[in-house]
């Protein structure tokens, strides 16, 4: 029997191999929550390796795969997960570092997510970062590290559980681990879904998207051009009578202020998104080092997972907490509420625009498996 299981496991692997185009699948696993399955969460290496810390070392060729369990999956929820992840994952350098990368990933997507799609994220041999949905590129990166920032959401100190870490980073092979595979290797989305996939394609120069985005790009900034410079009354005027086709298409002085000017607000909020995020980042860490496992919960093999709403002012002091969900244990809601109450809270970066700010903090007490 064990033999079977074995010659299983080594076929299926192969097939993912051939698949992930000479990658190997390091591990697989399920995230859940609230005793729901998300996703099933699939790590593919050059190397398979059973050390986070070797991984995480320097960027190396490999894939992050998740393959929706849920009948639909919001994309509101889908990139609120990413952003918690990344901040409690990440210190505060790497935060910095490549805030206009988290930013831009959580939003590449603004759909609803529907069972048997899959997510992917690869660092290929070019060392460019490439997202797609169901094999349809929708966004590229060209900092290899990026992948990195990524794959410590799942095997970095503070993953969704250790079980789910260890599993990504320690293949096993018995019967519940090649049921896995074998869901994960037959889950495709229908031919009508990746067709509809196709169309979330982003336009993103920036990160050097692909050839086709390139040539709708033009377009699309000369009709915006054409359509400032006509809402203007000296652009009306002018144009009262029939001109020639460049004198149409040539941006006016007006719009080419009007754009500046957008340019420049866009940059300002990205500028303030990203210190939003490292400020909540900050605040997660410093929960989340006051938090200590109760004995009596130890001993009781309790565990549970619970939900605080904080506001805090711009000098880090606590003006409200708020219980968004307990756990059925007293001794665990009691833990997660003194971990606020002993927190050090940092005040708020003087570029930081607001005079309060609303925090959530997820806590999880799971103990090893």
């Amino acid at each position: 029997m064990k033999t079977m299981t074995t010659a299983i496991l080594v076929l299926l692997l192969s097939t993912s191999a051939i698949a992930q185009e000479s990658l190997r699948l390091n591990g697989i696993t399920v995230y859940n929550k609230h005793t729901q399955d998300y996703f099933i969460a699939a790590l593919f290496l050059k190397k398979r390796n059973h050390s986070a810390g070797t991984i995480l070392q320097a960027p190396t060729q490999g894939k992050i795969s998740l393959k929706i369990l849920k009948q639909q999956l919001s994309a509101r929820r889908f990139n609120q997960y990413w952003l918690e992840s990344i901040s409690i994952n990440n210190n505060q350098q790497q935060l910095n570092d490549y805030d206009n990368d988290i930013l831009r990933f959580t939003r590449l997507i603004n759909q609803p997510l529907l069972r048997e799609d899959e997510v992917s994220i690869t660092l290929n041999q070019q060392k460019l970062v490439e997202v797609r949905i169901n094999n349809q590129l929708i966004g590229k990166f060209n900092n290899a590290g990026f992948f990195n920032v990524l794959l410590r959401s799942w095997i970095g100190k503070r993953p969704p559980s250790s079980q789910f870490k260890s599993q990504l980073l320690n293949l096993g092979s018995d019967p519940k681990t090649i049921s896995l595979i074998n869901t994960y290797t037959h889950m495709q989305a229908s031919p009508e879904r990746k067709k509809a996939s196709a169309g979330w394609q982003a336009v993103d120069t920036k990160s050097g998207a692909n050839s086709q985005n390139k040539n709708t790009t033009p377009k699309a900034v000369t009709e915006l051009s054409v359509a400032s410079a006509a809402s203007t009354p000296t652009a009306l005027k002018q144009h009262s009578e029939p001109s020639p086709p460049l004198t149409v298409h040539r941006p006016s002085k007006a719009t080419t202020i009007t754009k500046q000017l957008n340019d420049h607000d866009s940059l300002k909020k990205k500028q303030q998104q990203s210190r939003q995020l490292s400020h909540r980042s900050n605040i997660l860490k410093e929960t989340y080092r006051h938090i200590t496992y109760p004995n009596i919960a130890i001993d009781g093999n309790l565990e549970g997972d619970i939900i605080l709403t904080i506001v805090v002012d711009r000098k880090g002091e606590v003006i409200t907490l708020n219980q968004n969900q307990l756990s059925p244990h007293h001794s665990l809601n009691s833990a997660a509420i003194k971990a606020v109450r002993k927190s050090n809270y940092p005040a708020a970066p003087n570029a930081l625009a607001g005079e309060e700010f609303v925090v959530k903090l997820p806590i999880k007490f799971r103990l090893p498996k």
